[in-house]
């Protein structure tokens, strides 16, 4: 169990940091700092989820800043997930094939899922039947047809899948 003591300190660093100077080191930084605070607040490890991590870097090409912008997130990426004890796992979302060797260079246990492997094309949004069992489950069966013709139609690998955001609203 943290003590009282541990947990002002942490705010204490928390508000310094954010009161910092935002300098290309500290920010290179801060994400590996939020981290590092997050484990130590609920003593658990931290799973990390970034999504469309290549947008930054779709518009540093069109702005003309790409190898830049290349630089400090590779920088950022190795202090927060290389060798870090207090992360679980990160998992990256985003529509730029990766490239080990440029943005991911030097991290260990990498995986690449894409939506064109077999293996992994379910897992970008919801299945048909994944969709109807949501759908008996708050009593909507009739809409069945409606959803499907909604926000069905992405068609990963060899597997038809639904757009997990639109079939949640939908139900909501």
């Amino acid at each position: 169990m943290r003590s009282e003591t541990t947990s002002l300190l942490t705010r204490k660093w928390l508000v310094l940091y954010l009161n910092r100077n935002k300098d290309e080191i500290n920010l290179r930084l801060s994400l590996n700092f939020i981290i590092s605070c997050l484990h130590q607040h609920y003593q658990k490890k931290v799973i990390l989820l970034i999504d469309d991590y290549d947008i930054p870097l779709q518009y540093a090409y069109l702005n003309g800043y790409y190898d830049k912008m290349v630089d400090f997130l590779r920088n950022v990426f190795s202090a927060a997930l290389k060798t870090n004890k207090n992360l679980e796992k990160c998992i990256l979302t985003g529509s730029l094939q990766i490239a080990k060797r440029t943005l991911f260079a030097g991290l260990r246990k990498f995986n690449i899922y894409s939506i064109f492997q077999n293996q992994s094309s379910t897992c970008f949004g919801f299945t048909t039947q994944e969709v109807n069992k949501m759908l008996n489950s708050y009593q909507m069966q009739s809409y069945e047809t409606i959803v499907k013709e909604w926000y069905a139609g992405y068609l990963f690998g060899q597997s038809e899948v639904y757009n997990p955001r639109s079939v949640l609203s939908f139900i909501k």
